[in-house]
């Protein structure tokens, strides 16, 4: 397998960022501007052929810079084997929404966890048709998974903000 994930750096220009063993992942870090291309490859090459995505999640990273970091999470069901493609965003200012590429193209099951992530990040996913919000009201302001995130006292006249006291 390490020959196959050579290959696949080779290829792409990615990071190897080795075997993860709690997960059973293969994980690969790419930049913004390659990521496209290496979810391609990831799809595309029957050397590789990732059939399956089975999620895309997000972390808010602070500190300096802050970074929102994007995960993507495929399976090869015919080839027996998992990768992770990483790929972070520097955020120029806390509010800014960071954007990446819209992979529906590959994996159509793509559609609802970009909107997830768009709507929970502020995340924008460029080619996306439909980034309506999934979970949350349409007039939800902010997104409750940064680690800024401070929601509104009320929302439509209910408390919404609650002190820990007992």
């Amino acid at each position: 397998m390490e020959d196959i994930i050579q290959k696949l750096t080779e290829k792409t220009g990615s990071r190897n960022l080795g075997f993860q063993a709690a997960s059973g992942y293969w994980k690969l870090e790419t930049d913004g501007e390659s990521l496209l291309s290496v979810l391609e490859v990831l799809y595309r090459d029957n050397v590789f052929w990732c059939d399956f995505l089975q999620s895309i999640t997000a972390e808010h990273l602070t500190g300096n810079p802050e970074k929102i970091q994007i995960h993507y999470h495929l399976e090869s069901l015919t080839k027996g084997w998992k990768v992770q493609v990483v790929c972070a965003q520097e955020l120029k200012e806390s509010g800014e929404l960071p954007q990446f590429p819209s992979i529906i193209s590959l994996w159509e099951a793509a559609a609802w966890h970009e909107r997830e992530a768009a709507e929970l990040f502020g995340i924008h996913f460029t080619g996306h048709p439909d980034l309506r919000k999934l979970l949350l009201p349409a007039d939800w302001n902010g997104f409750p998974l940064r680690k800024n995130y401070q929601p509104d006292e009320k929302y439509h006249g209910l408390k919404i903000r609650y002190s820990a006291e007992y």
